[in-house]
């Protein structure tokens, strides 16, 4: 089984990236083996959401020079505790795969954003690394 997370705020347009991706793929996709989560943030809380999965893909939005890319797997370790108000995804795997002694398989989808702006709906320029997702997971997720 596999869940698909979509994480960032609406609110705020292009940090927003993650939870429209997941909107549309949750139209799209017919496979009872796919699950969906829509969050602002990623919190210590969902370990017990993912814990029954084998894989899970992030998709979201960061801050940084604009730019489309599939992170992969391994990422550097990061300065963060659990004494916080998010996580990244890295930590969230390994503290559900050491809290439930299992082994989550992830992917992290992420684009790159210059500004976030005080709008609901994405800029015109996520329109290319929108595509280019959906059209990558097509590729991965079956009955697509």
């Amino acid at each position: 089984m596999t869940l698909i997370i979509g994480y960032g705020n609406t609110l705020m347009g292009d940090d927003g990236f993650g939870i429209h991706i997941v909107e549309k793929l949750q139209t799209k996709v017919n496979n009872p083996n796919i699950n969906f989560i829509l969050t602002y943030q990623l919190t210590p809380e969902l370990s017990f959401e993912i814990k029954d999965f084998k894989k899970v893909i992030f998709i979201d939005a960061s801050y940084g020079t604009p730019n489309f890319s599939i992170a992969c797997p391994i990422m550097s370790d990061v300065n963060s505790t659990l004494i916080s108000h998010h996580l990244n995804p890295k930590l969230l795997i390994d503290t559900t795969n050491e809290l439930f002694n299992i082994d989550i398989e992830f992917e992290i989808y992420s684009v790159l954003v210059e500004k976030f702006k005080m709008q609901e709906q994405l800029s015109i320029e996520m329109n290319n690394p929108l595509n280019q997702i959906l059209e990558y997971l097509k590729k991965d997720l079956t009955n697509f």
